[in-house]
């Protein structure tokens, strides 16, 4: 396994602007992070797991990700235009029975305002082809069901103005051992 992760997308979304009652969306993409250790920006069919064009689509051809044993950090600014509570979603690959964890941070004033790991496992997740329903595994008759998914997790509560978004990759585990990587 080459990587934990090779797709990252995070939308934070709030309900409403208070000035003209629109929805927020705000899109960081995977291959626009400053890779401070460990993350690389990977072309368009060096991703590992997505296992059909239909669900791998990858915005500009490119995507981020991380040694599956090895410690990652890249980081995004970006500006939030109003005050509020954001969902805050992840769009990453996801192996069939396998955890691909990693942790979204955001910093406003220095200080992390929201933190959650994405990824595990048992976590729901939204997998593409079955009507947006939030499961932790889906498998496919007709393919690995390795693919693409959404993940939400949590409110973050931000401030208008510069915020920081982190990803946070770590070696990934299986129960309390590291996994080895087959050689």
């Amino acid at each position: 396994m080459p990587r934990i992760l090779a797709v990252f997308a995070l939308l934070l979304s709030a309900s409403f602007t208070p000035a003209a009652d629109l929805p927020v969306r705000l899109i960081a993409e995977g291959e626009d992070f400053r890779t401070e250790k460990g993350w690389q920006v990977v072309p368009y069919r060096e991703n590992y797991y997505a296992s059909t064009f239909a669900i791998s689509f990858l915005s500009r051809m490119a995507c981020l990700g991380a040694p599956a044993q090895g410690d990652a950090v890249a980081v995004q600014e970006i500006v939030i235009p109003s005050a509020g509570e954001f969902h805050v979603l992840s769009r990453y690959e996801q192996p069939f029975n396998f955890s691909a964890e990693f942790t979204v941070e955001v910093l406003q004033n220095g200080k992390s305002v929201y933190r959650e790991m994405f990824g595990k496992l048992e976590d729901p997740k939204i997998w593409p082809f079955t009507g947006h329903q939030r499961v932790p595994m889906e498998r496919f008759g007709w393919g690995g069901t390795d693919n693409i998914v959404w993940q939400q997790k949590g409110v973050a509560k931000l401030a208008a103005g510069p915020a920081t978004i982190r990803l946070i990759a770590a070696p990934q585990m299986d129960g309390d051992k590291p996994r080895v990587r087959a050689a």
